[in-house]
């Protein structure tokens, strides 16, 4: 698993950043800090398919497809599939749906994928719920739970069915200090134990010894 960026730049009324180059390895985690409006959030969504480059290429490996791939260049059903299929993302706001309880929300990208809610995935489902501390909000919805747990349950969203690559933007901005770096600590945890590539955007600066690399923007 792999992502190199070369020569990346991204522009709206006027370019955000230029001339980026960088490669995030497999099974690595990364934290990407900056000033605010320094366009670490807009390179997660680029890094992510969410957007396109203005300038640049960023090439994809995956261990189905090790030839690799240019994700700017595909389509956007083909980059949401990406998504669908080798993506993981958390970000401050929670994204759970109030309609559906938390159980109903963990589940719900392996419906979107069409993957078979089997006893397997309940367990597994079960005991990230557990070793993240919200099992016992399952039932509940997200609105009858707090921050720290709403922002558990998304990581456990994210991280259920293994995904390559895990892309996080500020997971831990609504949290407290020391909740935050509690929840860090559970991500880095997971992201080890299910071997996928971690990218988070952080201004948390207690937490940039937890990982492997850090990329100062």
């Amino acid at each position: 698993m792999k992502i190199e960026i070369k020569d990346l730049g991204k522009r709206f009324d006027q370019w955000v950043f230029q001339h980026l180059n960088y490669s995030f390895l497999g099974e690595k985690s990364y934290v990407i800090t900056g000033a605010s409006g320094s366009g670490k959030s807009t390179l997660l969504f680029l890094l992510a398919g969410l957007d396109l480059p203005t300038a640049g290429e960023i090439w994809i490996e995956t261990t189905s497809q090790k030839e690799g791939f240019f994700l700017h260049s595909l389509k956007d059903k083909q980059r949401a599939l990406f998504r669908r299929y080798q993506v993981g993302m958390v970000f401050q706001n929670h994204f759970l749906l109030s309609a559906l309880n938390n159980w109903e929300n963990i589940l719900l990208p392996a419906k979107i994928r069409g993957v078979e809610i089997t006893p397997v995935l309940k367990n597994k489902a079960l005991d990230l719920a557990k070793s993240l501390g919200v099992a016992d909000t399952l039932k509940r919805y997200p609105y009858e739970v707090s921050g720290g747990q709403q922002q558990r349950l998304s990581i456990l969203r994210a991280i259920l069915l293994s995904p390559e690559f895990l892309f996080c933007d500020e997971p831990t901005g609504a949290l407290g200090k020391d909740q935050a770096e509690e929840v860090m600590k559970l991500l880095l945890s997971l992201h080890k134990s299910y071997a996928s590539t971690l990218v988070c955007v952080t201004h948390n600066e207690r937490v940039l010894s937890l990982f492997d690399y850090h990329f100062p923007f």
